[in-house]
């Protein structure tokens, strides 16, 4: 925007009865468009008017703080942040606000402008119950974590909408950083998921996560013979995906000394369903098994 357009914008703000909030044909405010279009100078002045309502919203749904996510710019944040109506806290039709998408999305620059607000709220969840916390699970930004982490009302114990924790969606993901951070707090809960019943160690064990059954099973409450609603124990769900290696895993570990022969033998089955026969493995992991039995181990 030049000066002459910024001139106009103050000349037609300066009039008694001008109406900053009233949208244009396709619902979208003067302040909408400056923010849209990154027009700093026009924004100021919007924002200056004593009427400027800053939390209206597009007929989309998507309120004038997001822009700035989507356009990663954090400047156009803290410029938003500053006024003393706006709310930081208002979401989309997929209820998700600012906060949320700049984690999901992992515009760390922003997220750091919208955590330092005092009003931001940290227990809004969107329309699938994932607060920021379980977001940035997902998105495995350790950075990120760590920062929502260092807040008091981050509660990284919360479910979303199918029963799970951000530890849970953290395991299924694949980020073992993000468990890292997520079990460096006291509070952490292991935990089962509320819906189908199954834990991290069972989601690890299915998508082959090494890395993550490492840092999962040394832990007390790990339950790596939990079987799901499904029946399924982590090591049924290992052989179901022929991930021989997870198999090792589990039999390094607490399985060991409380696999039973009917869990051995459904795990076989199983993998043999599948269409798969590790036969070798299975062998040498049943040898192990009783001979530690039979030690009294």
């Amino acid at each position: 925007m030049g000066r002459r357009h910024k001139g106009v914008v103050k000349l037609l703000l300066a009039q008694k009865d001008v109406n900053p909030n009233i949208p244009d044909n396709d619902g979208k405010t003067s302040l909408f468009w400056a923010t849209h279009r990154t027009h700093k100078g026009a924004m100021r002045l919007l924002l200056g008017h004593p009427h400027t309502n800053p939390n209206i919203p597009n007929p989309s749904g998507v309120a004038l703080l997001l822009l700035p996510v989507k356009c990663q710019d954090n400047g156009l944040a803290k410029m938003l942040l500053a006024h003393e109506k706006i709310n930081p806290n208002i979401t989309d039709d997929y209820g998700r606000a600012p906060r949320a998408l700049a984690v999901y999305f992992r515009i760390n620059r922003v997220s750091w402008v919208l955590l330092e607000h005092a009003n931001i709220n940290m227990e809004i969840s969107d329309n699938d119950g994932r607060m920021a916390v379980s977001l940035a699970a997902v998105t495995g930004y350790g950075r990120l974590m760590r920062l929502l982490m260092s807040q008091k009302d981050a509660h990284p114990n919360k479910t979303d909408n199918n029963g799970k924790t951000p530890l849970i969606e953290a395991a299924e993901s694949g980020n073992n950083s993000m468990i890292e951070i997520l079990l460096q707090r006291d509070d952490i809960i292991l935990g089962v998921s509320k819906n189908d019943g199954r834990t991290g160690v069972s989601w690890a064990a299915e998508k082959g996560h090494i890395l993550i059954l490492r840092i999962l099973l040394p832990r007390r409450r790990a339950r790596p013979d939990k079987a799901d609603n499904y029946g399924k124990t982590p090591l049924e769900w290992a052989a179901l995906r022929g991930y021989d290696a997870v198999v090792r895993v589990l039999f390094e570990h607490e399985v060991q000394r409380s696999l039973v022969f009917g869990s051995l033998m459904l795990s076989l089955f199983a993998c043999m369903s599948a269409g798969m026969v590790y036969m070798r493995v299975w062998e040498s992991s049943r040898a192990v098994v009783w001979l530690r039995h039979e030690r009294g181990g």
